[in-house]
């Protein structure tokens, strides 16, 4: 199940799968707020969840936190550097994807592809 098409939070989407709430966000803007916009912006997706994930990027690295229950994944990305990147010296990431599988209620797995 998916947000809305609410121009206003276009910046931001979530969706439901099985009882588990996923917000994607690119995580450039609003980076300091995105885990309390979740549960009001995406109020229907929220309380029919029953855990809460954040997947984000933008920037080129890893981070896995809990935030206030919602578990925050900050993934880097798998592409090869180009040239913004290199001139900026973002350059020492993973280059990983990552495959989540959950069931009906979480995470049960990640797998890790390069």
């Amino acid at each position: 199940r998916l947000n809305d098409s609410n121009l206003a939070t276009d910046w931001r989407c979530a969706y439901l799968l099985g009882h588990v709430g996923i917000m994607l966000a690119h995580g450039d803007v609003a980076k300091n707020k995105l885990t309390g916009l979740f549960p009001f912006e995406y109020k229907k997706i929220f309380n029919m969840a029953k855990t809460y994930e954040l997947h984000s990027g933008h920037y080129h690295s890893e981070r896995f936190k809990d935030d206030r229950g919602i578990m925050w994944r900050q993934l880097g990305t798998a592409k090869p550097n180009d040239p913004y990147e290199i001139k900026n010296g973002f350059t020492t990431g993973k280059h990983l994807l990552y495959a989540f599988v959950y069931d009906d209620t979480r995470l049960r797995c990640t797998y890790e592809l390069n």
